[in-house]
C-alpha cells in the first residue's frame, strides 16, 4: 500500500498539478502552442528536474518530508518560476496565464518562507493555488474542484508526511494568495 500511495502523491504533486491547470487555462484563454510548452517546461518540467537532481543528490525522497532541507529545491523553483513569468509576458501569452505563473513565485517564495519555521503542505498548496486560477477563469460554479484536496490530504495524512493543521494552512493560505494576485495583479497584467 506504501508504494501505491508513494505513486499517488508524486502524481498529485505541485508540477504536476500546474501542467493540467496550465493547459486547461491555456484552451480557456485561446492561448497557442508557444504559451502553452513554455508554461508547462516552466511550471513543471524544470521543477520536477530540479528536485528530483537535488534529492538524488541529497538521498532524500523526492517528497521530501524533512522540513530543514525543503528550502534548498525551492529558491530553483521559484526562479523557474520568474524565468517563466518572464517567458510567457515576453511572449505574449494571455495575462491569466501569466498571472497564475507570478502565483507560483509568490506562493512557492511564502511557503519557503513558512518552512523555515514550520512544516506547511507543499501539496495542499500546490492543489489550491490552481483550482483557484480554475474556478475563477470557469465561474463559481466549478468550487468543487477544491475537493480535490480531499483525496491529496487523505494521501499526505496516511503517508503521515503531515498533520490535518499542515494541510489547512497550506491549502488556505494557498487559495487566499492566489485570489489576492487575481485581484490586484490580472488587472495590472491585462493592461500590457
Amino acid at each position: 500500500m506504501t508504494s501505491r500511495l508513494l505513486l499517488l502523491s508524486y502524481a498529485s504533486s505541485a508540477p504536476i498539478l500546474a501542467s493540467m491547470a496550465f493547459i486547461v487555462l491555456a484552451k480557456l484563454e485561446s492561448a497557442n502552442f508557444v504559451h502553452s510548452v513554455a508554461s508547462i517546461a516552466f511550471a513543471t518540467v524544470f521543477p520536477i528536474v530540479i528536485v528530483v537532481f537535488f534529492a538524488k543528490r541529497e538521498r532524500i525522497d523526492y517528497n521530501i518530508p524533512e522540513r530543514n532541507v525543503r528550502y534548498k529545491p525551492f529558491v530553483f523553483a521559484i526562479a523557474s518560476y520568474v524565468f517563466g513569468f518572464l517567458a510567457l509576458l515576453s511572449l505574449k501569452a494571455p495575462a491569466l496565464m501569466i498571472c497564475m505563473m507570478v502565483a507560483y513565485a509568490i506562493n512557492t517564495g511564502v511557503m519557503s518562507l513558512i518552512t523555515l519555521f514550520w512544516k506547511i503542505s507543499i501539496h495542499a498548496a500546490g492543489v489550491t493555488g490552481p483550482m483557484t486560477f480554475l474556478v475563477y477563469a470557469l465561474g463559481w460554479q466549478w468550487s468543487f474542484l477544491y475537493l480535490l484536496m480531499i483525496p491529496v490530504g487523505g494521501i499526505k495524512l496516511l503517508m503521515r508526511e503531515h498533520t490535518i493543521s499542515q494541510l489547512a494552512a497550506g491549502a488556505v493560505i494557498s487559495a487566499a494568495l492566489s485570489w489576492l494576485q487575481i485581484i490586484f495583479i490580472l488587472p495590472v497584467l491585462n493592461t500590457y
